[in-house]
């Protein structure tokens, strides 16, 4: 009876990791599902991202110039979270090229001076909202929430919160990870996770027609 309940045990503890694990992919399959057919007038969202990196950015835009740009991720967590994403999980994977976490990165502005992040998914042409959902969490604890735009008054709010993060003070983050190599994660270097307060800071609409022309990163270097 006792090696009975030891099987059946171990049966569940089998059942509920594959459930967790079937969870985590479809938050993934959600977050990079792109909009089919997307109309010219169709509009992403972007973020100038410069400020966020501070002493680094100079370094950033050089990287993205050489193309050493090679993974992304952006997520929302609490903004003092002590920990942040390991290498090989949640975008941090050679060859991603931001699917996973649903966001792309260009250089804009005078001579490429500022880094924006941009929207792979898009809102339609005829509507004033625009709805993008986003990762939340950091590995096992991984789930997701949305962001809604709106395009009359440019405001940007979250527009529902995982429930571990009711009442808490939330922000997105990022992580670059730059400098190709054959060994380990793919990559030398990442930049430590720096974040953003959606909810104060201006955003840009960028027409489809116009992000398909973006010159956009991170690229798979094979």
């Amino acid at each position: 009876m006792k090696t009975l309940n030891l099987i059946c045990g171990f049966l569940v503890s089998l059942l509920l990791l594959s459930c967790n694990q079937d969870e985590v992919q479809v938050v993934e399959n959600a977050i990079a599902k792109k909009s089919m057919a997307s109309d010219d007038a169709d509009w992403h969202i972007a973020f100038d991202v410069t400020e966020a990196f501070d002493t680094v950015a100079t370094e950033i835009k050089e990287k993205i110039l050489k193309h050493q740009l090679v993974a992304i991720t952006v997520y929302g967590e609490e903004r003092y979270c002590p920990w942040a994403v390991p290498d090989g999980h949640m975008g941090l994977v050679i060859g991603d090229d931001g699917q996973t976490c649903g966001f792309n990165v260009y250089l804009s502005g005078f001579n490429g001076d500022r880094i924006y992040i941009v929207s792979q998914q898009c809102g339609q042409k005829n509507s004033n909202y625009f709805t993008l959902p986003i990762l939340f969490g950091i590995g096992s604890s991984l789930t997701y929430g949305a962001l809604e735009f709106n395009k009359n008054n440019r405001q940007c709010y979250y527009r529902s919160l995982p429930t571990a993060f009711y009442g808490k003070e939330v922000c997105l983050f990022m992580i670059f990870a730059t400098d190709y190599i054959t060994s380990g994660y793919g990559y030398y270097k990442r930049h430590v996770p720096r974040h953003i307060d959606v909810t104060d800071m201006e955003w840009i609409l960028v027409e489809h027609k116009d992000y398909k022309n973006l010159d956009l990163y991170p690229r798979h270097p094979l």
